[in-house]
This record gives structure tokens, C-alpha cells and sequence, in this order.
């Protein structure tokens, strides 16, 4: 956020200009000013900002008429820093109340398994390979969608397997991968505390239970 902030106050008091400025885009600089200005906006989306208002304040400080002194600004921004943790930890409370409440109706499943860390799985197939150790490096497909069925991620969109080191994933997979034989294909229900915990990641939301399917091709030797 400090450098959304640097980037604006120089940026920002041509605000008013460039509004009215036809732009053509012929060298790489002047891609790579539009690329920065695009850059600048999408950080600025994230705020609940008047762009008017910061227009108006980049223009004031440029006069040293600001409104507001260092501190002033300091506290102003340190509270909205406390907002947006304050708002995270509320939305990942919620998300991990219904991916406790989701676990224990799938618990009912008498097709899923669950784990003593928490992890719940569905074996879809099961091959007759090895199971692979933490230390070993595999290659597997994989999708990985929320609790409301929207995918964050897959391998098979990208029509390539990844390949990686067990203990570099996320603990659920960790755990997982290791429950599985080569040739298998399984279905994980991870809670937020074996995923990514109370933090976002991605399109992935704080406290999320994530659902991935999961198959393993090979141990890579």
C-alpha cells in the first residue's frame, strides 16, 4: 500500500489534465506509462476512495494548502489498516464457522474418511503404485474449488501436471498425498487450519475450507 501511495502523489495531480488529453500509445514508454497508470488503478480500486477528493488533495499539497499534517495522515492511514484487518478477521471467522458446519454434515458420508489433524477424503480411485514419503517429488492433476463450487485453480485447464516436493504444500496436501498411490485420484476437504489459515491467497478468501481433486500420477524419481 506504501508504494500505491508513493506512485499516486506523483501521479495523481495530472489527474485533471489527463482526462481531457487525447493519449496515443507509440513508443514503449508510452506503454509502459499507461501499463504503470493501469497498475496504479487496480491498487486504488481496493480502497473506498473519492477519487475527486484525492484529486483535490494532491492538488492542495502541490500548493502546501493541505488540510491535513504528517501525523494527521499517519493516523488516518494506520486506521484504515486497522479496518481492513479487523474486516479480514471477521469474513475469515464466518468462512471457517460454515467449513466446520460443511465438515461435520460430510462427516455423515460414509464414503469420506477423516484424519486426526482434521483432513476429510474421498478415494474416487485407487490405484496399485507406491504411496509417496513428504521428502519425495510427485507429479499430479489437480482442481481446487471453494466451499460454493468456484475454482481457483486447476492443472487440467492448463493441460500440464505439476510436479513438486511433497513437503512444500500446503499441510493438507502434505498429509494427503501421502495417503495416496500412485495411479490414484482422491477428493480432499481441507480445512482453513491444514490450508491457508486465516489469510487470503489468490481468489482464495481467509478462513476457507478448500475442496481439491487430486490425482497422482507418478513419483518422480
Amino acid at each position: 500500500m506504501k508504494k500505491i501511495f508513493l506512485v499516486a502523489t506523483l501521479v495523481l495531480p495530472l489527474v485533471a489534465n489527463a482526462q481531457t488529453k487525447k493519449v496515443e500509445l507509440k513508443t514503449f514508454e508510452d506503454s509502459l506509462s499507461y501499463a504503470v497508470g493501469c497498475d496504479i488503478a487496480n491498487g486504488l480500486q481496493q480502497l473506498p476512495i473519492d477519487y475527486e477528493i484525492l484529486t483535490k488533495a494532491m492538488m492542495d499539497m502541490s500548493k502546501g494548502e493541505s488540510r491535513f499534517g504528517e501525523d494527521d495522515v499517519k493516523k488516518i492511514l494506520n486506521e484504515l489498516q486497522v479496518r481492513q484487518q479487523k474486516h479480514m478477521e471477521n469474513e475469515a471467522q464466518k468462512n471457517i464457522e460454515t467449513g466446520n458446519k460443511f465438515l461435520a454434515e460430510n462427516r455423515n458420508n460414509k464414503s469420506v474418511y477423516e484424519t486426526k489433524s482434521g483432513l476429510q477424503y474421498k478415494i474416487i480411485e485407487q490405484g496399485k503404485g507406491n504411496k509417496p514419503k513428504a521428502t519425495d517429488k510427485v507429479k499430479f492433476h489437480y482442481r481446487g474449488t471453494l466451499l460454493d463450487g468456484t475454482q481457483f485453480d486447476s492443472s487440467y485447464d492448463r493441460g500440464q501436471p505439476l510436479v513438486g516436493e511433497v513437503n512444500r504444500f500446503i499441510a493438507g496436501w502434505v498429509e494427503g498425498i501421502q495417503l495416496m498411490s500412485e495411479g490414484s485420484k482422491y477428493m480432499f476437504y481441507i480445512p482453513s487450519s491444514l490450508g491457508y489459515g486465516n489469510f487470503p491467497a489468490g481468489q482464495i478468501p481467509p478462513g476457507s475450507l478448500l475442496i481439491f481433486e487430486v490425482e497422482l500420477i507418478e513419483i518422480v524419481k
